[in-house]
């Protein structure tokens, strides 16, 4: 049997460096698992706002910082005195990837122009607000108070070069 010993720090005892990494290190592998709950949630309290009610959502979004990324949602609503479908129809989730159709009260396509692009923009603000909340929660990262709160809650501590001991 082989014995290994080595010391290990709070976090709080490394250098700034070392800080660095170790709050670089558990962003690493980040999933954001409340990411898509969250974001309906929110989407469902801006669509209230409006006094849009809806049957179904759902939100789907690419937030990578890359070409072709945003966020759309699709479903069943009303609003005012029509009955609305989007559906996503691209390859990409973004607020324009999507078909509006409004329908008035015995469920003929809407014609009127200004009601189309009235309720179009509110999609496209609803979209634009959701995709800044989205990107605001994955550009986030914590200072190093915050991540020293984190790791003695959960007596974590480290090598000296900031890679966590006790995960």
């Amino acid at each position: 049997m082989k014995t290994v010993t080595y010391k290990v720090y709070n976090f709080n005892e490394l250098s700034d460096k070392a800080k660095q990494n170790a709050i670089d290190k558990w962003y690493e592998h980040e999933d954001w698992p409340m990411l898509t709950e969250d974001l309906t949630e929110s989407c469902g309290a801006l669509l209230k706002d409006k006094k849009i009610t809806y049957a179904d959502l759902k939100l789907y979004f690419s937030l990578s910082s890359c070409q072709g990324d945003g966020l759309c949602f699709v479903g069943e609503f009303q609003w005012n005195k029509y009955y609305i479908k989007i559906t996503h129809n691209y390859r990409y989730y973004f607020a324009k990837s999507t078909e509006i159709m409004l329908m008035d009260e015995e469920g003929e396509e809407c014609c009127d122009k200004k009601a189309i692009d009235r309720f179009t923009k509110i999609y496209l603000d609803i979209c634009g607000k959701l995709k800044k909340e989205g990107y605001g929660v994955l550009d986030y990262r914590m200072d190093f108070d915050e991540f020293q709160e984190l790791c003695e809650s959960n007596e974590y501590t480290f090598t000296d070069d900031g890679v966590m001991d006790n995960q």
